[in-house]
């Protein structure tokens, strides 16, 4: 027979989710996959770190020589800067440089100041700033599915525990059936003690008490192993006995004619994400068809000596630019970004038609569920009622055995079948949810 029937182990649904969420490690996983979103753009734009570059080079005269300070030695250190929004690079530098002219040893210093900018692909930062709108869509996809995640999780939290309840209403029937069952074969072998009931009421007793049983075996079982799915993923221990507590009803929206009135549903906001990406991602690709050009300006000082005498100062300018005549590559990618764009518009048409037909379908259960229940509940009041005449009747003679079990079998029947729908109905409102986005509450979306 069951345990636990004390107030204090009883497990309601609120309690295993939450524990649920604080032990099982599967939910951990899914909390953790939103923590790589803070370091996407860190790891994918161009740095605009403040780069210093040292050089120092010792350069060994190999011919022969008597003095050895003919041997020469330059080195330079420089700064650079990349604006990666605006595509401006800065860099100052200043270099020293030992060499030799009619074996006199010279030092030849320069400092250099320059700021180059493109002009073609990545103009002015553009490729840099649709990058980072990618990344912003790509975060906001990778957040949605985080919480897709953890919805679909919650979803399968609260359809184990119903699981787990069903199968412990239908144990503790099949147990009263087997009480039952055990006390009218004590009443049957009693009667035919005093020959008013025939030996093969009794065997027949005995065979429905058998029978009951062997479904009392199976039932446990089924509890049991859903039992051990609650206890694992809540994190509790196993010798204490918990026994789940009658769910409460869900709520049901069920105005909801069709997904015109979801636009505002994280579904209907993938959709529009997934195809702002493919735009982005065309748009890239053709940026990427101009050539590498940029314009630069700069300041130069010549001088000797490390605190260069004798200056001479320079101001230039110019354009450099790299130009691929055959760009086999950058014409592909443009062509299969608008293949995969339009590829993105007709998946999304084709996930809004399979939501409609999901959600009409739905629908349509979950009315049926909902008359069934009404009517389940009418038959357990007069199933009872008549399996209570019955049995008065068959005490008293009027009916036989074979009419009371009849009845007996119909109302054990009708009970699982109540169990059955209850259950089934509030698993297809938590469908309902899942798809309709409001299984999760709003402020997970900004947590």
């Amino acid at each position: 027979m069951l345990q636990a029937e004390d107030a204090g182990n009883v497990l309601s649904m609120t309690e295993f989710v939450s524990k649920s969420a604080q032990n099982d490690p599967h939910f951990q996983v899914i909390l953790a996959d939103e923590l790589y979103l803070a370091y996407e753009k860190d790891l994918e734009l161009p740095a605009s770190d403040i780069i210093l570059d040292v050089t120092a080079q010792y350069n060994l005269n190999l011919e022969e020589q008597t003095d050895s300070d003919e041997n020469e030695y330059e080195g330079s250190i420089s700064l650079s800067r990349l604006f990666p929004k605006t595509g401006t690079t800065l860099t100052a530098g200043y270099s020293a440089q030992q060499y030799t002219v009619r074996d006199e040893l010279l030092m030849r210093t320069t400092f250099n100041a320059q700021v180059s900018q493109d002009i073609a692909r990545n103009a002015f930062g553009r490729a840099t700033r649709l990058k980072e709108k990618e990344i912003d869509v790509s975060s906001r996809l990778a957040r949605y599915q985080v919480i897709e995640a953890y919805e679909d999780y919650m979803a399968s939290l609260i359809t184990l525990y119903m699981d787990w309840y069903a199968s412990y209403e239908n144990l503790k029937a099949v147990e009263e059936i087997v009480q039952y069952n055990t006390t009218l074969l004590q009443t049957i072998q009693r009667k035919q003690r005093y020959r008013v009931a025939r030996p093969e009421d009794v065997d027949k007793m005995r065979l429905e008490l058998a029978s009951a049983r062997e479904d009392m075996i199976t039932m446990k079982d089924r509890y049991q192993r859903n039992a051990v799915k609650v206890y694992s993923s809540a994190g509790l221990a196993k010798e204490k006995k918990y026994i789940p507590q009658k769910p409460a009803e869900l709520s049901y929206d069920d105005d909801i004619e069709n997904t015109g009135q979801l636009l505002s549903g994280r579904t209907m906001l993938m959709m529009k994400l997934l195809k702002r990406q493919g735009i982005i991602a065309a748009d890239i690709a053709k940026d990427n068809l101009l050539p590498s050009a940029q314009l630069f300006a700069g300041y130069r000082r010549y001088g000797t000596d490390y605190d260069m005498n004798n200056p001479r100062d320079r101001v230039y300018g110019g354009i450099s630019s790299a130009v691929n005549f055959g760009r086999q590559q950058e014409k592909a990618a443009f062509k299969t970004a608008g293949i995969d764009l339009y590829r993105q518009k007709m998946s999304n048409k084709s996930t809004l038609l399979s939501l409609e037909t999901d959600l009409a379908d739905l629908k349509r259960k979950i009315q049926r569920e909902r008359e069934l229940i009404k009517i389940t509940d009418q038959k357990m009041i007069l199933v009872e009622r008549v399996l209570k005449a019955e049995q008065n009747n068959y005490m008293i003679g009027k009916t036989s055995l074979n009419d009371l079990i009849m009845h007996k079998n119909n109302a054990a029947q009708i009970r699982y079948n109540a169990i059955y729908h209850r259950v089934l109905y509030r698993q297809l409102v938590v469908e309902w949810k899942r798809l309709t986005d409001v299984l999760v509450d709003k402020d997970v979306l900004q947590r």
